[in-house]
């Protein structure tokens, strides 16, 4: 089976199906800048984020500063995940290799979240390590507190490598 690869910079609408034949669970994407509701589902997903998720903001950004944010591509990708025509999360791979998801609280716990990270892992291998720079496999970041998370790719098959801690802040 021939695997589309979309060029990360264009829009890009990657169905499950096109990669599986016997999947037919509807699941797209498409690059967040282009999608009609990106830059909208990005900040509804930020708001949306749990306490214990939190790694990334102390301090929420205003949308404005969020929107700037969006249009910036600060990552390899930044992917919609959209389920027969609506929004319900992203899915983002960074330049060191980083991978990170967000769904809407209305469509968690559908298998969303792990159609979409299986998906995009199989579609993208990670970019080549660089000492000091970048894995040379992927990794996730995750709050010490997200044990959805953690389960959720643990399910996957990633195995936790280290605890980080935070001076100050």
């Amino acid at each position: 089976v021939s695997v589309h690869r979309p060029h990360p910079f264009e829009l890009c609408k990657v169905s499950l199906r096109e990669r599986n034949r016997n999947d037919d669970t509807g699941v797209i994407f498409s690059d967040i800048r282009f999608n009609p509701d990106g830059p909208a589902l990005a900040w509804q997903l930020l708001l949306e984020r749990p306490a214990e998720a939190n790694i990334s903001h102390s301090v929420l950004p205003t949308p404005e500063e969020h929107a700037k944010f969006v249009a910036n591509h600060p990552y390899r990708i930044w992917l919609a995940i959209d389920v027969d025509g609506v929004s319900v999360g992203a899915i983002y791979l960074s330049m060191r290799n980083e991978i990170g998801i967000a769904i809407l609280e209305k469509h968690r716990r559908k298998g969303y979240a792990s159609e979409a990270i299986e998906s995009i892992l199989n579609s993208y291998p990670p970019l080549p390590g660089e000492p000091g720079m970048r894995n040379r496999w992927y990794i996730a970041n995750v709050s010490q507190n997200n044990v959805k998370s953690m389960k959720l790719f643990a399910s996957l098959g990633a195995k936790l490598l280290n605890v980080t801690y935070q001076f100050g802040g």
